[in-house]
């Protein structure tokens, strides 16, 4: 729990000074005790990340789990998502830009326009720390028709 504590602290620091370049450097400055975990402009399938602009900050945070031979729906988010896998190794398909596999201490911005699932097809349950950078009103996870 305290890893997670750690983990959602930092999200929040590096989602509010993100969008600056060198900022990520400058929390590290700032801490005796910071360790980076991600710093980067694009999603894991190219896509420039943006932040909706026009409404108010909503940020949500989520443990999901995917069950050994659970996929997720089709889906694609409507906002900026960092994600951590706790445990397990998620594998996720992003139709034509491919199958990626994310084991345990990877973390990722996930795409945000661009339909995929996630599949657990291990034999223990896979958790992933999901941080939504949302605004209010946007949906966060947008279900395919």
């Amino acid at each position: 729990m305290k890893k997670t504590i750690q983990i959602l602290s930092f999200v929040a620091t590096i989602g509010m000074l993100g969008s600056l370049p060198g900022h990520a450097e400058d929390v590290k400055k700032d801490y005796k005790s910071v360790e980076s975990l991600l710093s980067h402009p694009k999603s894991v399938v190219g896509e420039e990340i943006f932040y909706p602009g026009g409404t108010p900050a909503e940020i949500t945070s989520a443990i999901v789990t995917i069950l050994p031979g659970e996929k997720t729906v089709w889906h694609k988010h409507g906002v900026p998502l960092y994600a951590y896998v706790l445990s397990g190794e998620a594998v996720v398909d992003y139709g034509d830009a491919g199958i990626r596999k994310y084991p345990a201490g990877t973390d990722f911005m996930e795409a945000m326009d661009h339909w995929h699932q996630g599949i657990n097809p291990g034999t223990e349950p896979v958790r992933i720390l999901a941080v939504y950078l949302g605004a209010a009103g946007l949906p966060n996870v947008i279900k395919k028709p």
